[in-house]
């Protein structure tokens, strides 16, 4: 149920708006979109966005964490291998892992950058739905 919260002066009140309000919205909670992205334990998403072109749905988020890089990368490579994901690991330098993982069916692919930074790791990721 969506509410507005009236004040007007007076104690809040709560209003009914629409019953049973659901965002289509693919990054919105209850959507099924992206759904198979791992969350890791704990962690505070940011940085939320979507996008749609032609036939393809692009979803990316943010977090900070203070757990080390290595836990990172291998709770993603463990969870992408788990849903059957074909995964490549590369290491640019000893601060930075990018992960990329693709299905063919039903086309989908993540991109996971795990960045070390002063207070824990930094991690980006970008998913696509064809």
């Amino acid at each position: 149920m969506l509410y507005i919260v009236i004040r007007e002066g007076k104690p809040p009140k709560k209003v009914p708006v629409v019953a049973n309000f659901r965002s289509s919205a693919p990054s919105a909670e209850g959507s099924r979109s992206f759904a198979w992205i791992p969350h890791y334990p704990g962690a505070m998403v940011t940085n939320i966005r979507t996008r749609e072109t032609e036939n393809v749905l692009t979803y990316g988020f943010e977090f900070r964490t203070a757990d080390a890089p290595e836990p990172i990368v291998d709770f993603f490579e463990r969870s992408l291998r788990g849903a059957g994901l074909t995964i490549t690991t590369r290491r640019p330098s000893a601060d930075e892992t990018n992960i990329h993982a693709e299905s063919s069916n039903p086309g989908r692919s993540i991109d996971v950058g795990v960045d070390k930074v002063q207070a824990g790791s930094l991690v980006s990721v970008g998913a696509e739905e064809k």
